[in-house]
């Protein structure tokens, strides 16, 4: 399939869970694979590729959960922007680019770059766009404090996620100021 050192991040050689999971990961009824193989579009047919390969690994590692091999190939595929792949050609290949993006960037900038994303979450202007969003769909979070506390508890799940990615990455980072 491809070379083992490929898979190799945060000093693990990840290449035996990688390649198990890939085996396990194509599933041609699920809808975002079938938008990824036939959107007219190219840049759409890689959204919707990287979307389905993300839903297979992000909750995984939710929250606190997931173990270190997890938690690292999500590292890898969160600070991959699908904007560098042009088109959809399948899991395997994308895993492949995003695994070649991360040797390219370096762990510690991924890991920066997870945790800016993490900030900017966290920012006002952030919870300004969410609220305005909310309100042009006609559901303000405002007007439901139960259902507004359930999503800032579901996002600090998702940063809780990314913090552990990045310190997964970069433990050194993780002291940083």
């Amino acid at each position: 399939m491809t070379e083992a050192l490929q898979f190799v991040v945060a000093g693990r050689d990840l290449s035996p869970y990688v390649e198990e999971w890939l085996a396990d990961l194509e599933d041609p009824s699920d809808p975002l694979l079938i938008e990824a193989r036939r959107d007219p579009s190219p840049r759409e047919r890689a959204s919707y590729g990287a979307s389905f390969v993300m839903k297979t690994v992000a909750p995984k590692v939710w929250g606190d959960r997931g173990g270190v091999q997890d938690l690292l190939l999500f590292a890898v595929l969160a600070s991959f922007p699908a904007t560098e792949l042009p088109d959809w050609k399948d899991c395997a290949t994308y895993v492949e680019r995003a695994f070649d993006h991360m040797h390219r960037i370096g762990e510690v900038e991924a890991a920066r770059r997870l945790r800016a994303d993490v900030e900017e979450r966290a920012s006002e202007e952030y919870a300004r766009e969410r609220s305005q969003m909310y309100r042009a769909l006609g559901r303000p979070l405002e007007a439901n404090p139960a259902r507004t506390a359930y999503w800032e508890r579901e996002l600090a799940k998702g940063n809780e996620r990314s913090l552990r990615a990045a310190a997964a990455l970069d433990p050194e980072g993780n002291r940083a100021p």
